[in-house]
């Protein structure tokens, strides 16, 4: 297997640590990481490995503020002072650029955890020709009165303790709940039934942080901007599209808001979706004691993909 670690540079001169994952067979397929929050895209290293096996090619990036890209920038926890949200996902269309300019005549598919479905779905919105398909994994829909809310919150609160500050009140009040049906061992058991997963994560410096305050304020401007139905537009209609939850994931309202978002796309107009609902998994299922069923959806819907393009093309 061939590891790669890159320091790539956007366009406002942010230096993005980037991953690849690769074997010695020539690849047939680009596979994007979009990690979550409070996370990095060492994390998926497992995932990685697996469809590098599949003669894959996998690349995944830490966003600002966390992982290496924050720790470098000495700004771990703190995205930007204005327009994070859009910053990502400009940073993650940066990286398949730059991904397609290595492998120009390679399919490229994104594949976007919680936030990074969030990132995803911005996306495909604004640039759904630079990709051949998207997996959105333990997404959500929130209804966009609390949106609303929570966004005037914010705000008041930037204005008060200062945007970089991290965002005790609104985390608390964006992760009330999560661990409901859950053993209420630790903080974090809404994310796994594996505990040692849920160890892993209770370890990890880059994990578990509590971002600032700008962060949430972006962020819940950034979930509004992807449930608008003006800024969805009609080329990202034709993306095929797999959405995959844990049946028992807080963030997807246990399964309701992955159906909702399902038909949210479908009332635009896309038909090429699926979607999946784990049965006792919650909200990471790459890291769930079933993973390996998770990853052969994913890759199996892949190649399904790649040979209905080939057989289109052959027409």
């Amino acid at each position: 297997m061939i590891e790669n670690r890159y320091w790539l540079e956007t366009s406002d001169r942010q230096s993005l640590y980037v991953r690849s994952w690769q074997n010695k067979t020539e690849p047939k397929a680009v596979v994007q990481l979009t990690h979550g929050m409070a996370e990095h895209i060492e994390r998926y290293h497992d995932f990685a490995v697996f469809l590098q096996e599949r003669s894959f090619i996998v690349y995944g990036h830490d966003h600002r503020g966390h992982g290496r890209t924050g720790n470098n920038a000495d700004s771990l926890g703190h995205i930007a002072d204005q327009d994070g949200f859009e910053s990502m996902v400009e940073d993650t269309i940066t990286v398949t650029e730059w991904i397609s300019k290595k492998h120009p005549s390679l399919p490229v598919f994104l594949i976007g955890h919680s936030m990074g479905s969030f990132v995803s779905r911005r996306y495909m919105t604004i640039r759904p020709e630079l990709l051949n398909g998207v997996v959105l994994i333990g997404t959500g829909f929130q209804p966009n009165v609390l949106l609303h809310a929570a966004k005037f919150l914010a705000k008041i609160i930037c204005s008060v303790q200062g945007k970089q500050t991290p965002a005790t009140l609104l985390h608390k009040l964006s992760f009330f709940g999560y661990n409901k049906y859950t053993e209420k061992n630790n903080e974090f058991d809404w994310l796994c039934t594996d505990k040692s997963i849920i160890d892993k994560y209770n370890q990890d410096p880059y994990c578990g942080i509590t971002l600032s305050n700008q962060f949430f304020y972006d962020l819940y401007d950034g979930l509004l901007s992807i449930q608008s139905t003006k800024q969805t537009k009609k080329p990202s209609c034709d993306l095929p599209l797999l959405l995959l939850s844990g049946k028992e994931d807080p963030v997807g309202d246990y399964g309701k808001s992955l159906k909702k978002t399902v038909r949210y796309y479908k009332s635009r107009g896309n038909n090429n979706i699926e979607h999946t609902l784990y049965v006792n998994r919650r909200h990471e299922i790459l890291n769930e004691t079933n993973k390996t069923e998770v990853f052969l959806e994913i890759a199996t819907w892949i190649e399904k993909q790649m040979a209905c393009h080939k057989d289109t093309q052959s027409v």
